[in-house]
């Protein structure tokens, strides 16, 4: 179970965003600057965003960890497991993506980045569906999202190959 649970979150991407973990107590991360501040070195940048994806990283095999530990004591099956793991990272996915946003990145490569974001987006937004069509075992949907999501997400991999943001690349190759 454990494998399918893993393979699932980690060909997912954890879910395409990379990023930081949710900072509820309001403080401020030391690696995202503010919207309309000063665009960053390609080197800050991009140590930044690497750190960022770091945090996510961390959150998600914290994420995947808990979801295992509670449906090998519950029994669960690896569907409603995967489907559990889905849904808990929809959040964290949508904070990672707002997190990224928050850099301001060399004004060469401002429209690609706005693209890399907006795509994350795009594949976060399918999460839910996913976690359903997983819950459910319903193959059919569930080859059409993925492939949708695949779709959606391979662009983001591909910019961050291009700039060095080998943090935010997820553990599998690419489709």
């Amino acid at each position: 179970m454990k494998r399918a649970i893993v393979t699932t979150l980690a060909a997912l991407g954890l879910v395409a965003g990379c990023g930081g973990s949710d900072d509820s107590d309001g403080g401020s991360d030391p690696a995202t600057t503010d919207a309309g501040s000063e665009a960053l070195s390609q080197e800050e940048f991009v140590d930044q965003a690497n750190a960022l994806c770091r945090e996510d990283k961390a959150e998600a095999e914290r994420i995947v960890a808990e979801v295992l530990a509670e449906a090998q004591a519950e029994g669960s099956t690896p569907e409603e497991a995967t489907a559990e793991g889905l849904e808990r990272s929809v959040e964290g996915a949508a904070q990672s993506v707002e997190d990224l946003g928050e850099l301001t990145p060399p004004e060469e490569i401002q429209a690609d980045f706005d693209e890399y974001l907006g795509r994350n987006e795009q594949a976060n937004a399918l999460i839910p569906e996913l976690a359903r069509a997983t819950r459910e075992n319903d193959r059919e949907t569930l080859t059409q999202l993925t492939t949708e999501f695949l779709e959606i997400a391979r662009p983001t991999r591909a910019f961050a190959q291009e700039q060095g943001i080998t943090d935010c690349l997820g553990d599998t190759p690419a489709p």
